[in-house]
């Protein structure tokens, strides 16, 4: 009896797993093909270690938005991003998340030979083994800001979505410094580069006869 109850556990949790592993992911379908990707520039970098994640169109729910491209700094040292797809079936289009991949590996320490056990007496005078220094990546505390010769136009009024994706945030429009000219970047979803990341809204401070431009980022 003790055998057949522990069996019909077993066989309980294995139906669940594929459940809860579907719960986690989120997958967009729609049967509107996606529209062709907007040219951008890329901005100048905040600082060292960031890297250029592309715009994207994504689906808000009712239509397609664009998610304009940024800087971002990658989750774990030389990590690569991996730009969303939308991937056709038949009649509809599957949206794939992007996501960083890869993970750099730190050289290990070599292992020193044991020193035999000898009385305090006895031991001989030896000099100290040099310690092996680990490379560690440089990472910014914070964006650089920049110098910019004219104040940012008025922010423009957005209707946030109600549905958001599993594991995202709101990150609200603002506009930013690009090729001499402000240019608006509206506000989308994006996953925090680590857990309980918050997003900072870049600030614009004025500077005497310039205006000083602090980007965004994720603290």
């Amino acid at each position: 009896m003790a055998i057949s109850l522990r069996a019909s556990l077993v066989a309980f949790g294995l139906a669940l797993a594929p459940m809860a592993a579907s719960a986690q992911q989120t997958v967009v379908v729609t049967n509107l093909p996606p529209p062709a990707p907007l040219a951008e520039t890329p901005t100048a970098s905040p600082g060292q270690g960031f890297a250029w994640v592309a715009g994207f169109w994504n689906w808000n729910g009712t239509q397609y938005a664009w998610t304009p491209g940024h800087w971002e700094r990658p989750p774990q040292p030389a990590q690569s991003w991996q730009a969303p797809q939308w991937e056709r079936e038949g009649n509809r289009y599957r949206f794939r998340q992007g996501r960083w991949q890869g993970m750099q590996q730190m050289p290990q320490q070599p292992q020193m030979p044991m020193q035999p056990q000898m009385p305090p007496h006895m031991h001989p005078q030896m000099p100290m083994q040099p310690q092996v220094p680990v490379a560690q990546p440089a990472y910014p505390s914070m964006p650089q800001a920049m110098q910019v010769p004219m104040p940012p136009p008025r922010p423009r009024f957005e209707r946030r979505p109600r549905m958001a994706p599993q594991g995202q945030v709101w990150v609200a429009g603002h506009w930013t410094w690009n090729n001499n000219q402000w240019a608006w970047n509206a506000g989308h979803f994006e996953a925090p580069p680590r857990p309980r990341a918050r997003w900072v809204a870049p600030q614009v401070v004025r500077r005497g006869r310039t205006w000083q431009v602090m980007p965004g980022r994720w603290r």
